[in-house]
C-alpha cells in the first residue's frame, strides 16, 4: 500500500506538495509508539518544480543526533552530507526542502522550540517554501513555511 500524499494549492501560485512513498515510509518508521522510544528527526529532500514541491527522501536520525523521549537535536553533519549527495546525484537540482521529527503525542502540534527552529530555517532560505512535518503516535502535522509565515495543511493519501 502506498504511503504517498499530496496537498493541492497550498503553495504560492496554487502550488502542490507531493510527499512520495519512500519519504513518508521512512518518517513513519520512527513513530514513537512504544513508551521508551526516543524522538527522531531529519531533513526532507526533493525538488522544487516551478511553484510545486516534491519530497522524495527523508534522512533518518544520525548517530550524532541527540535523542530523548521528549526532545530531538539534529547534528548537522550527517544530514548535510546526505543533502549534498542528493544535490550531486540529481545534477544540482535536488534540494533541501524541509525538516521532520517525531513527538510522543497522538495528535502532534508544533512546540515553541519547533516554531523558533523553523523560523531560523525560513530566514536561511528566503523566498523558498519549506515543509515541516511532525509525526505523532497516531497522526501527523504538516506545515509550509515561507518568509516567516507558517501555515498548516492536510494532505490526502494517494492510491
Amino acid at each position: 500500500m502506498s504511503e504517498a500524499m499530496i496537498a493541492a494549492g497550498v503553495l504560492q501560485g496554487a502550488g502542490h506538495v507531493l510527499l512520495e512513498d519512500a519519504a513518508m515510509h521512512l518518517v513513519r518508521a520512527y513513530r514513537q509508539d512504544q513508551p521508551k522510544t526516543p524522538e527522531a528527526g531529519g531533513v526532507l529532500l526533493g525538488f522544487r518544480r516551478g511553484n510545486h514541491l516534491q519530497v522524495t527522501h527523508a534522512t533518518p536520525p544520525g548517530q550524532d543526533d541527540k535523542r530523548s523521549r521528549t526532545s530531538f537535536c539534529r547534528a548537522a553533519a550527517g544530514h548535510q552530507t546526505a543533502a549534498r549527495k542528493h544535490w550531486r546525484m540529481h545534477d544540482e537540482e535536488g534540494d533541501y526542502v524541509g525538516e521532520w521529527h517525531t513527538h510522543p503525542e497522538d495528535m502532534p502540534a508544533p512546540s515553541t522550540i519547533d516554531l523558533q527552529e523553523w523560523s531560523i530555517v525560513m530566514k536561511r532560505n528566503p523566498g523558498k517554501p519549506m515543509i515541516f512535518l511532525i509525526v505523532g503516535r497516531k497522526e501527523e502535522w504538516f506545515g509550509v513555511g515561507l518568509n516567516g509565515l507558517l501555515n498548516a495543511f492536510i494532505p490526502m493519501a494517494l492510491p
